[in-house]
């Protein structure tokens, strides 16, 4: 991982060295790296505002000295040293480095340009959130002319960047600047309100771009639909309905969602937003009825714009995406927003109550949310909803589950002649495939092990899951070069490969009904949260999964009870139930029927949705 992440930090550092050099560059950016030219300007400034603002003007200033100051001292006196990075032109060859800046003998890690600029930002953002347009762009012309400098890796600009945000805002609390602010705003010249938390939030927001749009360029999928990220969504139908997915469980959540808001409104428009490629590849595939685009940024000016396009009568979001700047400015517009089969995992409760004050201003800007579960509902009240404005409908997953029809074409052809006992893991994260390994290594002998179906739930992990399957010395086929049913391939001897590696999209769901025992991956390690284990259970298998199942507790927590599932921490404990349900079928039969028979029994839940939803489509339609 960390070689991995170093290779992108240099990536990136030479395509903005490099690729961005120019002559007028050369003589702009300078300017943002030289403070020193801007100490007479300030100092006059400084001056102008004390004579007008006085009090006020001074107390901007002591806490502007102490963000600063406290930035300096952890990045001089603490990080720099402890880290010991060098500069880029002291170990990198061909560095573009502008002459007229000379060479430094200190350490590169943090940035204190980036750190200081970030944090004078911050503070003033603070106090003065109408000029944020200007400061945030200025702190990122900083950052972005340390590295075009060569002085700079790009994670040093960003911890700088974070650095000098976190010293700002701890500032900010330390001097009381809060509490001066709810007991009287116009003693420090600040605006009512909570707009102080979205000034932080927006600050804090383009770091996270930083490295989450070189991940996007790098895949021709995620490239595609860029300028939609940014608001540029063009929808020929007027005033849809939007929903908004985050990924393919979403999008299924969406496709049942609509699917019966059409018996009730069948000339109701929809925009189907998503975050991913592989939830936009599944969206246009499954539900053709509905416009299908990327969610924009979650930024201010690119909010705006998404919305005038779009003019939604009505938005949903489904299950966690919550937005924030998107659901303020919605507000502010009219435009109700609600949260459908909302979840909220103790993980998730406890982060946002560490933010308690802009949790509340979030939620409670939301017209209503529908949770899934009387425990969520409580979590969502108490981080600031109204209760009122907060319902219980149940899981829709329970019923978006569609008829079992099984592989198709060359991918039935090859799985019926197997002729071996099928274990199938799919969904599955970084150090989980190994966990698999280990268990399925240690079921049946020479002539008769199973056959192990592997589906990463990232396809860009595809690569990596080979290596490890080579290092296992593990014959494997991936599903995108069986042709024709590989028919030349000797599948059920001892001769035919080991493991299927699934590389392709929508094709999970229909090999578990041929499987003899089921893992659901996302579950074995922590901070994923599990994936939907209900696909499973619809086809009479009981489901083998690990503890961290957050995102599903009373899904997971249901087929336990029942029997139809099956808790599993270690390789041992997967080998001792998958060995069980492969040497008797009476115990896979019933496990596998009780799995079904919880389904049953929690249906209904997308009814209870659309009632809820009903108030508002009409009121937003009439007006």
């Amino acid at each position: 991982m960390a070689d991995r992440l170093y290779g992108l930090d240099l990536s990136i550092f030479y395509l903005i060295n490099h690729g961005l050099k120019s002559p007028l560059l050369d003589k702009v950016l300078p300017y943002f790296s030289d403070f020193e030219i801007f100490v007479i300007p300030l100092v006059i400034l400084a001056i102008f505002a004390l004579i007008k603002w006085r009090l006020k003007a001074l107390w901007v200033m002591l806490i502007l000295g102490a963000a600063i100051g406290l930035t300096d001292t952890i990045s001089f006196y603490g990080i720099k040293s402890l880290v010991a990075r060098p500069r880029p032109y002291h170990v990198l060859d061909n560095v573009n480095l502008l002459k007229e800046w000379g060479y430094s003998s200190s350490f590169s890690f943090p940035s204190s340009h980036s750190a200081n600029s970030f944090a004078i930002a911050t503070v003033l953002g603070w106090f003065y959130p109408k000029t944020t347009f200007i400061l945030i762009p200025a702190a990122l012309m900083v950052a972005l002319s340390r590295v075009y400098g060569g002085v700079h890796y790009p994670s040093d600009v960003l911890g700088g960047a974070a650095l000098g945000v976190l010293c700002a805002s701890a500032a900010l609390f330390v001097s009381g600047a809060l509490k001066a602010k709810w007991e009287d705003s116009k003693a420090v010249g600040r605006v009512t309100g909570d707009e102080g938390h979205f000034v932080l939030y927006n600050l804090l927001a383009p770091l996270a771009l930083l490295y989450y749009i070189p991940r996007l360029m790098k895949e021709k999928e995620g490239r595609r639909g860029f300028r939609e990220r940014f608001g540029h969504i063009n929808i020929p139908a007027e005033r849809p309905l939007w929903i908004h997915a985050a990924s393919v469980g979403e999008v299924m959540v969406a496709r049942a969602l609509i699917e019966s808001l059409r018996r009730k409104v069948p000339d109701l428009p929809v925009l189907l937003t998503v975050n991913t490629p592989a939830g936009r590849l599944t969206a246009e595939r499954t539900i053709p009825e509905a416009f299908v685009s990327y969610f924009p940024f979650d930024f201010p000016w690119i909010v705006r714009r998404a919305l005038k396009k779009v003019s939604p009568v009505f938005v949903v979001l489904t299950e966690a995406e919550i937005w924030p700047n998107f659901i303020r400015i919605a507000k502010k517009r009219g435009i109700p927003v609600v949260l459908v089969n909302g979840r909220m995992s103790e993980r998730t409760h406890r982060r946002f109550t560490m933010i308690g004050a802009f949790s509340s201003g979030v939620l409670g800007r939301l017209s209503a949310v529908v949770s899934q579960s009387e425990g969520y509902r409580e979590r969502y009240i108490d981080l600031g909803c109204q209760p009122d404005n907060v319902h219980v409908s149940g899981n829709v997953k329970y019923d978006m589950l569609p008829e079992h029809k099984g592989p198709k074409g060359d991918l039935k052809d090859f799985i019926s002649r197997i002729g071996r006992k099928i274990v199938l893991a799919g969904s599955t994260h970084r150090g989980e495939e190994e966990i698999v390994l280990d268990a399925v290594a240690g079921l049946g002998g020479t002539n008769d092990r199973p056959f192990l179906i592997v589906a990463p739930r990232h396809l860009n992990r595809v690569g990596e899951v080979e290596e490890l399957l080579k290092s296992r010395d593990l014959s494997y086929i991936k599903r995108t070069e069986i042709v024709d049913g590989s028919k030349g391939l000797k599948v059920s001897s001892k001769d035919g490969p080991d493991v299927l590696l699934l590389d392709t999209i929508g094709e999970l769901s229909s090999l578990m009904g041929s499987a003899d025992v089921v893992f659901i991956g996302g579950s074995l390690i922590k901070g994923i949260g599990g994936h939907n284990v209900l696909e499973a259970a619809a086809v009479k298998k009981a489901p083998l999964f690990g503890p961290h199942m957050g995102n599903f507790p009373e899904i997971s927590r249901d087929l336990v009870d029942a029997e139809g599932g099956f808790v599993v921490s270690s390789a041992g404990e997967m080998a001792e139930i998958a060995g069980r349900m492969m040497a008797d079928a009476d115990f896979a039969l019933r496990s596998g029927e009780r799995a079904a028979s919880v389904i049953e029994r929690n249906r209904g839940a997308t009814e209870r949705c659309i009632e809820l939803l009903m108030p508002f489509i009409k009121g937003s339609t009439e007006r």
